[in-house]
This record gives C-alpha cells, structure tokens and sequence, in this order.
C-alpha cells in the first residue's frame, strides 16, 4: 500500500504567525493527514519553512506582502482555507495545539465511511507547562472542528464568529477524543497584545449589531455564561484541589 494511501483522507488547516520552534509539535501531530494546509502572515521567524519541512502546503493570509501581518477578517481567511482544502473532510487546528494518536485513529474511521454525521464537536486537553490539566472550567470545551465542506457550510462572524450551514438536513456528532491545547508562561508574555487585538475586533463586531442582538449575545448570554463558569470553577477546586486543576 503506498504511503498516501496510508494517509488519513482529510484536510487540516493551520492560521499561523510566527508560531515559533514549538509549532514543529503542532506539525508532527497531523503528520498522518493527507493534507495540511498552512495560512501564514507573512511569518519572519521560519514558519513558513518547518511547515514545508513536514510536507505542508504553505498560502498567503492575505493579498498583502507586509512583513507579520496580523489577520484582520478570520471568517475570510477560514472560507478561503475551506475552498483551498484537497479534500471534503477538514479539520481546523490552532498554532499551540495539538491532536493525539487516538483522536487521529478516530477521523481516519470517520473519514474512511459514507457520512452519518457532516461535522464534529470535540472536547480538549490542556496543557500547562508540560502538565495536562486534568480538571477545568474550560472542559469540555467542545468546538466544532471536524466539519465535511458537502453541507455547503461557511464560516460567518454575525453576530458571532461560527460555522454556518443546515443542520437539521446535515446532523452533527461529537468526536469521543479530544485534542491538546497548550498554555506556557513565555507564550503569554509574547501574545500579551492579544487582549488589545481581540477588544478591537469585539468592538468592531459590536458596531454591525442591532441593540437586540447587543442586549442577548453581549450582555445576557455572557453574563450566564460568567456564572455558570464561576460556579464550576469554584466546585472543582473544591472537589480536586489546586494540583490537576487550571
């Protein structure tokens, strides 16, 4: 049998911006996917070149050639990654995280068959300074990540930045594995402008709503979602102690 055939029949693709020596981690665990796509902005560190290095197809973010340049439109930049992708399956993956072997095996099953579900929730790992939290508010923390681009789905950000398409024609399913993402003190550091670029883009976002869709996403349904975080923050220090827990 020969190498390709042995490879899992799906697309993962990448957003990436100087995403540092540690991203070969990110590399090596989708190693086994047919096709791994990497949008870059313009990276100056070497990005461009571990992804090659591992096999990646490697596309610009934008029209612009400006060194580092940060993504201004995610839902733009995912649908163009969406259309690019060689396969119908496709996977998005984040810079810091990471797949286990498990999950892996799994999307080969799933991708190797006829659909019974055309997208995917899946829960997440994290880890902390080479620990893997065992217990956190964040979990499960399910995302839909797995998705077969057949259902016509498309990634919209109005009024929130998600995966759009006909769910009662197209079901979807949870993946029973998990995936890494990783947290470390020196990644902090380096994306403390984060916070910055994330306001903006919420208050811009914010401009395009109508006072309804302000009052229930921003207001009301974050304010649930503050409580519901706190009380389970709360039980599982209590419950598991400060050791496992983030």
């Amino acid at each position: 049998m020969s190498e390709q055939k042995d490879k899992i029949p799906c697309t993962v693709y990448i957003m990436t911006l100087n995403a540092g020596s540690d991203f070969g981690r990110c590399l090596e665990s989708v190693k086994d996917y047919a096709d791994v796509l990497i949008t870059d902005g313009n990276s100056t560190d070497g990005t461009q070149d571990l992804a090659r290095s591992y096999g990646a197809r490697v596309i610009k973010q934008g029209e612009s050639d400006e060194p580092n340049a940060p993504i201004k439109d995610f839902a733009a930049v995912q649908n163009r990654c969406i259309q690019e992708a060689k396969y119908d399956w496709i996977f998005q993956l984040d810079m810091d995280e990471a797949m286990c072997s498990e999950v892996n095996e799994e999307i080969r099953d799933i991708t190797s068959k006829p659909p019974k579900y055309w997208a995917y929730y899946i829960s997440r790992k994290i880890v902390y300074e080479g620990r893997v939290i065992k217990y956190s508010n964040a979990y499960p923390g399910y995302e839909m990540k797995l998705f077969n681009r057949t259902s016509g789905c498309k990634v919209i950000k109005s009024p929130h930045h998600r995966l759009d398409f006909d769910q009662e024609k197209y079901p979807v399913g949870y993946l029973k594995n998990y995936y890494y993402v990783y947290h470390t003190i020196a990644a902090y550091n380096e994306g403390k402008n984060y916070p910055k670029r994330f306001m903006d883009m919420e208050i811009a976002g914010l401009r395009k709503q109508s006072w309804r869709e302000v009052f229930y996403w921003t207001i009301l349904m974050r304010s649930l979602k503050l409580v519901k975080k706190f009380i389970k923050f709360s039980m599982n220090y209590i419950k598991h102690g400060f050791k496992d827990t983030f």
